[in-house]
């Protein structure tokens, strides 16, 4: 079936393109949400906290560990947007952590990496309810790393280990093993953990420590080459969120001096006169 972003493309000039891609992404949320309001859902049961883990498995999200400045917690949860139910899961095999990482591939969750002394990486299988304890990742133990998934791989990059990192690793499933990739050109970084989104099997990150930076990189897993590209529009900051949605990048928040609001769409084909 050809997407309706592909039949956008096709159909409407590229001026009229963007504008009518954002208006149709959210058209359905638009419609059930009151024209762009939030409608709030049932709280989170566990005790509240930051720094916890995330990945998303079918239609059904899991939330993972975290602490609360002074508690660490390895609990996971599974919620349920058709019923708007939280069920409490298997606890994280790896123990209680904070500042680790998620993602999925295929009908499988990953997590671990975060603030527990190991490098140890877990995967998670919604069917048994069960954690298994896959290939730890090589090098320093680390956490504050940026996570992403192409192609049915997934890749670790940079981190916090007492300095800020600089190295790639590109985890295969069906392997089990983890392979070095370039690093992350610039210099050393942490704190970039949200901050990852894919587009058209490109990964795009920046920001973060040590130095509250702008710049955005973009990461080809093909030919293993990053490439720097438009600097993010505003203050250099770490702890930016990010994600995409029909071929466009969203970024904003963190903190700058103090924490920021403002949130940016970022078209990987235009140059920067186009969007205005």
């Amino acid at each position: 079936m050809i997407s309706l972003c592909l039949i956008n493309r096709i159909l409407f000039p590229k001026r009229l393109r963007i504008n009518w891609v954002v208006l149709f992404c959210f058209l359905s949320i638009q419609h059930i949400f009151s024209q762009g309001t939030w409608l709030q859902k049932t709280n989170f049961p566990g005790p509240g906290r930051l720094s916890a883990f995330g990945f998303a498995i079918g239609n059904k999200g899991y939330v993972g560990t975290g602490w609360t400045g002074s508690l660490v917690y390895d609990d996971c949860w599974e919620y349920d947007p058709a019923t708007n139910a939280w069920t409490q899961k298997a606890n994280y095999a790896g123990g209680p952590m904070y500042f680790g990482m998620g993602f999925a591939i295929g009908n499988k969750g990953y997590a671990g990496i975060g603030y527990t002394g190991t490098n140890d990486f877990w995967e998670y299988d919604p069917v048994t309810n069960g954690w298994v304890q896959k290939a730890s990742l090589p090098g320093t133990s680390r956490s504050t790393t940026g996570a992403f998934v192409i192609n049915g791989k997934g890749y670790v990059a940079t981190g916090y280990d007492g300095t800020s990192l600089q190295d790639l690793w590109q985890y295969d499933p069906s392997s089990n093993s983890w392979t070095a990739k370039a690093f992350f050109p610039p210099s050393g970084r942490n704190d970039i953990d949200r901050l990852p989104f894919v587009i058209n099997n490109k990964a795009y990150l920046g920001m973060g420590l040590p130095n509250s930076t702008n710049d955005i990189w973009e990461y080809d897993a093909i030919t293993d080459v990053w490439t720097q590209k438009a600097n993010f529009p505003s203050t250099g900051r770490f702890g930016a969120t990010g994600f995409s949605v029909c071929n466009y990048g969203y970024a904003g928040m963190g903190q700058a001096g103090s924490a920021q609001s403002d949130f940016y769409m970022y078209d990987p084909r235009a140059t920067q006169q186009e969007l205005q």
